[in-house]
């Protein structure tokens, strides 16, 4: 390739010169000759590319298990890689009692009485009411609000609505509203903080109510968890019970943080 591009650039040149040396008769003859001579450059450059030999494909190995090394054929698959699951979602991750799910955390605040704790307990339930939609004492307008505000039993009950979002794309948003009950059972430097009573509205133009599900339907491990229990059944339920899961170890770390 380079022996024709500098035989091009030397005819070039020649011309520029006879152009301004030689007469007619005589520049005609010495472009005849290097045309020809281009003509050889270019069949010599031709030739070789046709003749020159094809490199062969890289051929690639894998090591099998016991050691040996196995040729891989060329078109040969590489295997996909198995997605790996957070083990906080499978098997066991979501607890029921008396065939209900149900989250419970015991937090350890050294130092404060069961009234202090019950105070930290019951502004906590407020705010978090007031920011999903209702100002934690109306239980006619509030969608989340305080059910039981007992400070003689230590004990605050909310009822909590937040929207789970599986999906929010231009024109495709998916979500559904979480439905659920928060407890917090104060003694003298500890907490209980108890997650239950778990619901969705899902789809809610659904005729007759068909759109409110409870949580044992969807998130449990007999309609969630595969039968080996390392991986999701098929359907639509692995994005309740990974956003469920997220949404409540969300709200127990905040309550932890808050009881500091």
């Amino acid at each position: 390739m380079t022996q024709l591009i500098i035989g091009i650039l030397a005819i070039i040149v020649a011309l520029l010169i006879i152009k301004k040396v030689v007469g007619c008769v005589a520049r005609a003859v010495v472009i005849v000759i290097l045309i020809a001579v281009l003509a050889i450059l270019y069949a010599t450059h031709a030739n070789a590319q046709l003749f020159k030999p094809k490199q062969k494909p890289q051929e690639s190995y894998t090591v099998t298990q016991d050691g040996k090394i196995k040729k891989r054929a060329l078109f040969e698959k590489k295997p996909k890689a198995e997605k790996v699951i957070d083990p906080k979602y499978l098997a066991g991750a979501c607890p029921e009692v008396n065939g209900k799910i149900q989250w419970q955390k015991a937090i350890e605040v050294p130092g404060k009485s069961a009234d202090e704790i019950y105070n930290i307990a019951e502004a906590f339930a407020k705010g978090y009411c007031s920011e999903r939609g209702g100002n934690g004492y109306n239980p006619k307008t509030d969608v989340s609000k305080i059910a039981i505000a007992d400070k003689e039993k230590h004990q605050v009950v909310a009822r909590v609505q937040e929207v789970l979002t599986f999906e929010n794309k231009f024109l495709s948003l998916d979500q559904a509203k979480f439905n659920y009950q928060l407890v917090f059972d104060c003694y003298d430097g500890r907490c209980l903080v108890t997650m239950n009573n778990l619901n969705y509205v899902y789809e809610e133009e659904r005729e007759n109510g068909a759109g409110q599900f409870p949580a044992e339907d969807l998130i449990a491990d007999n309609t969630a968890i595969n039968k080996n229990g390392d991986g999701f059944q098929k359907g639509g339920s692995q994005k309740f019970r990974t956003k469920t899961i997220d949404a409540k170890d969300a709200l127990f770390n905040r309550i932890e943080e808050a009881m500091k």
